[in-house]
């Protein structure tokens, strides 16, 4: 996920480290999947290498263990 505007978004970003994944509703590997950037060829980059990393050969990601 790539969230446009780090000043905009790092309250939230800070929010859920603070309360939800202390309080272990949200697995802290959860925020590696946002990406927070203020550049548009940083959020290109992002979206392009994950798409090759885990979507290219795999169009089907796994299902997660903690998923409810």
């Amino acid at each position: 996920v790539v969230l446009f505007d780090v000043d905009y978004w790092r309250p939230m970003t800070d929010w859920i480290k603070e309360r939800p994944v202390a309080d272990g509703m949200v697995s802290g590997d959860d925020l590696e999947l946002l990406h927070l950037t203020d550049d548009v060829e940083s959020a290109v980059d992002y979206v392009l290498e994950c798409y090759e990393r885990r979507c290219a050969d795999n169009p089907h990601a796994p299902y997660k263990e903690d998923a409810q």
